[in-house]
């Protein structure tokens, strides 16, 4: 069991320069309070659009059915420390609140368990609240399956059962660091809950979001090739900007190396976007541990 928090590649500093400004400095995770008021987070108000398009408003916790194909669901609202009092939500201390976004994570869609969950990355075997709490200073969870025995990859968690919070404080931890959750795809026809199914879909405004957000110098894409695929698709014209660049490592280059030539090499990158191994349960190909590392 860890004694202090690690901090992997992801849930800490870029690693690499960019022409934004520096980081605000990492916190250690705050004892949080909760005000009597309050709702699930993943239901602020937030707006949609595609790339280049006007902005719609919608309501992103929906599930609406389709009389002739699959049922069409919204995703939620997206979660930085600024948006925590919306869902009644604060820290102990009032500067973890002013607490500036320098990582927005996407998911692509959230599952089926997400959904009726109302959790981002809700599915009990999806890596990345355990990821994030052995790299941040908790536990998600006991970890005991529906059948009464622990998860095979709880034996190489770093937090025992006294570390364990519940969800809304996990939020705003990961929130207090200066961290943004979001999904790519706001709305969708889906069948099931694999990013393959993914049919009709509409994208978030994660470019406005940025854009109201310029401390962001990080994207990471954290259900690998398909959600880079759809992050290429739907902010193309993002792209051929100049303004992202891909993260240095081999699966990055790879996934956005057509955008090389029209933006000279991207020399004019200032956020750099990372196509992180899954956390999907459905990666099934990585371990546990391997999928920590890489975070």
């Amino acid at each position: 069991m860890a004694e202090t928090p690690t901090y992997s590649p992801y849930f800490g500093p870029p690693t690499t320069a960019s022409k934004r400004s520096a980081l605000p400095p990492l916190v250690t995770p705050k004892r949080l309070k909760r005000s009597s008021s309050s709702s699930s987070p993943g239901t602020a108000s937030w707006s949609t659009a595609t790339d280049g398009d006007a902005s719609e408003s919608m309501d992103n916790t929906s599930t609406k059915n389709s009389p002739s194909g699959p049922p069409r669901t919204s995703s939620f609202q997206p979660i930085w420390a600024g948006s925590l009092p919306s869902f009644g939500l604060k820290f102990e201390e009032d500067s973890c609140a002013n607490m500036k976004v320098h990582t927005l994570i996407l998911g692509t869609h959230p599952s089926i368990a997400s959904l009726d969950a109302a959790q981002y990355f809700g599915h009990n075997m999806n890596a990345f609240w355990w990821i994030a709490g052995d790299c941040l200073g908790f536990r998600r969870a006991s970890g005991i399956s529906s059948k009464g025995k622990p998860y095979k990859f709880t034996c190489n968690l770093r937090y025992g059962d006294k570390d364990i919070i519940p969800y809304d404080r996990q939020v705003c931890v990961l929130a207090s660091h200066g961290f943004a959750l979001w999904d790519i795809v706001e709305s969708c026809e889906r069948r099931g809950s694999l990013d393959a199914n993914i049919k009709n879909e509409r994208p978030n405004a994660i470019r406005e979001f940025c854009a109201s957000h310029p401390t962001v110098r990080r994207i990471v894409l954290a259900n690998g090739g398909t959600g880079c695929e759809m992050f290429r698709r739907h902010f193309d014209t993002w792209w051929r900007s100049g303004e992202l660049m891909p993260e240095e490592n081999q699966q990055s280059v790879q996934a956005f190396r057509k955008y090389a030539k029209v933006t000279e090499n991207f020399k004019e990158g200032q956020i750099r976007c990372v196509s992180a191994i899954s956390v999907s349960p459905a990666a099934a190909k990585y371990s546990y541990s391997e999928k920590r590392a890489f975070w």
